[in-house]
C-alpha cells in the first residue's frame, strides 16, 4: 500500500514466528446467509451483505472509468445492504469486528467500546488512541490490551506504550507525516486482516469525530482512500454519531435495529453528485443534484415506520446517523440481513 514503507506491512502478521503479539483467532464469522425484503429491491438481487457484490463491479472497459458515464448502467453498477448499527445488537454475537481506536475521548463510547472489543478479532490503537483506551478503562487494564500499536508516536504517553509492548502489542511506528496517523493505521489494518485471512464485517472506527474540525475532515478524507482501497465498509463513530462513505450506486441501509438516533443525513463532500434519489425518509430526494454551495440533506429524519433507507448515487456519498446512549433497548423488529 502506498506511504507505507518497505516491508512495515509484513510486520503487522500476528502470532508469527518470533512475534511478541497476541495470537488473533483466525476462525471465521460463520454467521448465516439470508436476504431480506429490501434486499430483493436490488439490481440483481444482490446478496445481503455489508461487503460489496464482486459480481456488480464495473465493466472493465474505459467507458466504465469515464465520469461522464456516472449514472448510465456502467456508473451505477455497485449495489449493497448495510446494517451500520449491527456492531451494537446483542443478539448477533456472531459478527466479527475489526475496531481502531483514535486519540479522543472514549468515556462517552464506553459502553459501545466494550461491546464491539468483546466482537473485534482484531484491535488497533492509533497513537494517542492508545492513552485514551488506557485512561477509558482505568482499573481493567489487563483486559483491554490491543494487538496493534501504531503511530509516529507523538502523541502516546511512553508510559502507556511501554505498558501496551510489554503484555504483547505489536508496535509499529509510521513516521510518514504525509498521511494521518488513522490513515497509516487503517491501511495496516486492512493488510493484517487480508495477510491473516481474518474476516469480518467491518471496520469500527471510535474516536473519529471530535473537538478539531480538520482532524474530523481528516478522517472523512481517510473514508474516501479507504473506499479506493477496500470494499470493506469503515464506521466512524463519536459520542451518539456515526458516518460512513456510500459508493456511487444503489444502497439499502436498514434502520431497524432500535437503536437509531433520530436524525441522519447525506452530504456530498468532495464532489458534486448529479443524481441522488432516496425512499425511506421524512424529506426524499428524486434523482435531485447535491453538491456545497447548493442541496445538501443534513438534520433529515425518518418517514414514520421506516425500516429501510434506499439511496441511489451517482458519486460518492457521505451518510451520517445517530444512535442511542443506551445499547439496553430491545430490538423490537427483525431484521436478517447485515
Amino acid at each position: 500500500m502506498p506511504g507505507i514503507p518497505k516491508g512495515l506491512l509484513r510486520l503487522c502478521r500476528l502470532g508469527g514466528k518470533g512475534g511478541r503479539g497476541p495470537t488473533v483467532n483466525l476462525r471465521n464469522s460463520q454467521k448465516a446467509s439470508h436476504e431480506s425484503e429490501a434486499t430483493k429491491d436490488l439490481a440483481n438481487g444482490a446478496a445481503a451483505s455489508f461487503m460489496l457484490d464482486r459480481a456488480a463491479k464495473q465493466d472493465s472497459n474505459s467507458e466504465a472509468d469515464d465520469p461522464s458515464t456516472s449514472g448510465t448502467s456502467a456508473g451505477m453498477a455497485f449495489s449493497c445492504v448495510w446494517r451500520p448499527l449491527a456492531c451494537f445488537e446483542r443478539q448477533h454475537n456472531d459478527l466479527k469486528f475489526a475496531l481502531i481506536l483514535l486519540n479522543q475521548p472514549l468515556t462517552e463510547l464506553r459502553q459501545q467500546l466494550k461491546l464491539v472489543w468483546s466482537r473485534s478479532v482484531l484491535k488497533a490503537a492509533a497513537d494517542g488512541g492508545s492513552n485514551r483506551l488506557y485512561e477509558c478503562m482505568m482499573g481493567n487494564h489487563q483486559s483491554y490490551i490491543p494487538d496493534l500499536v501504531t503511530g509516529d508516536f507523538d502523541s502516546i504517553r511512553p508510559e502507556v506504550l511501554l505498558y501496551y509492548q510489554r503484555r504483547g502489542a505489536k508496535i509499529i511506528e509510521t513516521p510518514d507525516q504525509n498521511y494521518t496517523d488513522f490513515t497509516k493505521c487503517l491501511r495496516i489494518v486492512l493488510d493484517t486482516l487480508e495477510c491473516n485471512t481474518l474476516k469480518v464485517e467491518a471496520v469500527v472506527v471510535l474516536g473519529a469525530m471530535g473537538e478539531r474540525f480538520d482532524q474530523t475532515l481528516a478522517s472523512v478524507n481517510t473514508l474516501y482512500e479507504a473506499n479506493i482501497n477496500s470494499e470493506l465498509p469503515v464506521y466512524l463513530l463519536a459520542d451518539r454519531s456515526l458516518a460512513c462513505l456510500l459508493r456511487p450506486g444503489k444502497h439499502v441501509i436498514e434502520v431497524n435495529t432500535g437503536l437509531e438516533g433520530p436524525w441522519c443525513g447525506l452530504i456530498p463532500i468532495g464532489n458534486k453528485c448529479r443524481q441522488v434519489t432516496t425512499t425511506g425518509l421524512k424529506w426524499n430526494l428524486d434523482h435531485q443534484p447535491m453538491q456545497f454551495g447548493g442541496l445538501i440533506s443534513t438534520s433529515n429524519t425518518y418517514a414514520e415506520g421506516t425500516e429501510t433507507v434506499t439511496v441511489q448515487t451517482d458519486q460518492p456519498l457521505l451518510w451520517t446517523m445517530g444512535f442511542k446512549d443506551d445499547l439496553s433497548v430491545p430490538n423490537t423488529k427483525k431484521s436478517d440481513s447485515f
